[in-house]
């Protein structure tokens, strides 16, 4: 499945919102932005199409999670600026849970 446009208005807001959160907050965080990238790298290598069974995306989502949290489609079909968001909501919120052994690994 690829990701098509968005047909809905509120999820084209929802997007341009979540793409803005990400803006302002590598603008407040700099260093969280060194964060996601280190931790997309340690997930997927950077592949933000990765597909690895249950996981997907540039931070190996669970795809149970990305549905349950009420995500469209998949992780892997999400553009990156969604994807990023999502990760820093994580990332801020429960990184040892989101991110086990990554975050472990990166000393998050």
């Amino acid at each position: 499945m690829s990701w098509r446009p968005l047909r809905s208005w509120w999820m084209r807001i929802l997007l341009v919102l979540t793409a803005g959160a990400v803006v302002l907050a590598g603008t407040a965080c700099g260093s969280r932005d060194n964060d996601l990238y280190r931790l997309r790298m340690c997930e997927s290598g950077g592949n933000y199409h990765m597909i690895a069974g249950q996981y997907g995306g540039a931070y190996a989502f669970s795809i149970y999670y990305w549905h349950a949290a009420g995500h469209a489609y998949e992780p892997y079909t999400a553009p990156p600026a969604y994807q990023d968001a999502v990760a820093l909501q994580l990332l801020n919120s429960n990184p040892h849970g989101a991110f086990p052994g990554c975050s472990a690994k990166l000393g998050f």
